[in-house]
């Protein structure tokens, strides 16, 4: 009775989608095994440990059960990981093909568990936050994944030998692997070593002090590589260079976040100042024709970094960020000279941009450019006032908060527009003086703008 109740509750809140749902249980002899084989979907609505609960019911409720449950998600509850590891293995999920494991609270003995399950249509496994080390490793590695793409060992305690075992497992069909947050240090480079030909997405950010051997991915052998996160690892300016014979033809994304913040990751005894140009120089003779998405995030850069930078010929690059630079109007001068077309997002927040900048920036053409973010700099009403000189037909957000002009300031360019006195509410849909400028344009954010 108390399964009926938990569903009933379950299906009150899906009455307002599924009609079905509701006209199942207004029916006073509708049973539990009757109710769930009318409406299957509200399976879909309940905890893993209902779910669980159910399959051991009786057979004919764990037969429909494990028919149409595809992806389970299980929390750390006061039973033992190894109670859940074992209901999973034992109750023959047969079309499982997500599992969910993040803060289980996974041990030994649960991986030991887990190995031994039928996971032959098993799609993405997310291990995470579950301080997972080589002995627990060593246990998911002798486990059977034909079929598994997905996989997140993320906030774990990953170690040389477990490394190891996670390059012994047989995952032909891994197309994205998460390592983040799990201080590899000098573990890194065994990666190269790995035998997944579909790896598409690879994030490696905040891997430890040593993070500078992951410039020696560049000898691992992924054709299909679209996705890469080194962000918040400390890369030598000097090893930038090596990126440039990584065989990636396809790479997408490239995240560089935080890299080379403040000194960070320079080589003892460089002269700064010419490193990081030089490593910006390095960066832009990479051949990656198919780079959507940069984001270089508390990078350092300043003039002399950006001319190098915009040297670079990604034709299809749509994404920039440059959040937590120096952009002056000479560094600004070189972005709007730069080959690249078809940018849609761009990303310049805390870059000390004023008026004089904003003013080279208004200049450029950029026909795709749909979200524009300037917050924390330093623009005021004369930068508003060049803004709205920009050619950017698709724009639909603007961020402008943060800044150096005040509701009044703006309103003044319309005496007659009373909307923008409510600036301070972070979204404001924009008057109608303003889409003459940008038709498109859907969000305008001038929140704690102050002169």
């Amino acid at each position: 009775m108390k399964y009926l109740t938990r569903l009933s509750r379950c299906c009150r809140k899906l009455a307002a989608e599924c009609v079905t749902v509701s006209q199942a249980f207004m029916v006073p002899q509708t049973t539990l095994h009757g109710a769930v084989q009318e409406v299957p979907q509200i399976l879909l609505a309940l905890p893993a440990k209902d779910l669980m609960s159910l399959s051991a019911s009786c057979k004919g409720l764990r037969t429909m059960v494990h028919a149409f449950v595809t992806k389970i998600k299980i929390r750390k509850y006061r039973r033992s990981p190894v109670t859940d590891a074992r209901l999973l293995v034992g109750g023959g999920w047969t079309q499982l093909q997500r599992l969910n494991l993040t803060k289980a609270g996974l041990d030994e003995a649960s991986l030991a568990v887990l190995a031994h399950g039928d996971w032959t249509l098993m799609q993405e496994l997310n291990l995470s936050a579950n301080k997972l080390d080589a002995a627990e490793i060593r246990h998911f590695s002798q486990g059977n994944w034909p079929a598994l793409r997905i996989l997140d060992l993320s906030q774990n305690q990953i170690s040389s030998y477990a490394m190891a075992h996670i390059l012994s497992c047989d995952l032909p069909n891994l197309q994205s692997l998460d390592l983040s947050w799990n201080a590899m240090e000098g573990c890194i480079p065994m990666l190269t070593h790995c035998r997944w030909p579909k790896l598409e997405n690879l994030n490696l950010s905040r891997n430890g002090p040593d993070g500078a051997c992951a410039t020696q991915l560049v000898s691992g052998n992924w054709p299909m590589l679209t996705s890469l996160n080194l962000s918040h690892n400390s890369i030598p300016t000097s090893a930038i260079g090596q990126l440039r014979s990584a065989g990636w033809p396809l790479l997408e994304t490239l995240n560089l976040e935080g890299c080379w913040h403040r000194g960070v990751g320079r080589d003892p005894g460089d002269n700064e100042t010419q490193a990081q140009v030089q490593a910006f120089h390095d960066l832009a003779q990479c051949s990656w024709h198919h780079l959507q998405c940069l984001n270089l995030t508390r990078c350092n850069i300043d003039a002399a970094c950006m001319q190098e930078l915009c040297a670079a010929q990604w034709p299809r690059l749509t994404m920039l960020d440059l959040t937590a630079s120096c952009l002056t109007g000479n560094a600004l001068n070189c972005l709007v000279d730069s080959p690249w077309l078809h940018l849609q997002h761009l990303t310049m927040n805390i870059c000390q941009v004023d008026n004089t900048a904003v003013s080279y920036l208004s200049r450029r053409q950029w026909p795709s450019l749909s979200t524009l973010s300037l917050t924390g700099n330093d623009i005021g009403v004369d930068g508003f006032r060049a803004l709205l000189q920009g050619k950017w037909p698709m724009l639909t957000e603007l961020d402008l908060s943060n800044n150096s002009f005040g509701s009044d300031s703006v309103v003044t360019f319309n005496p007659g527009c009373q909307l923008l006195l409510e600036i301070g509410r972070h979204f404001v849909a924009p008057p109608g003086w303003l889409l003459e400028c940008w038709p498109k344009l859907e969000v305008l954010n001038l929140s704690y703008c102050k002169r």
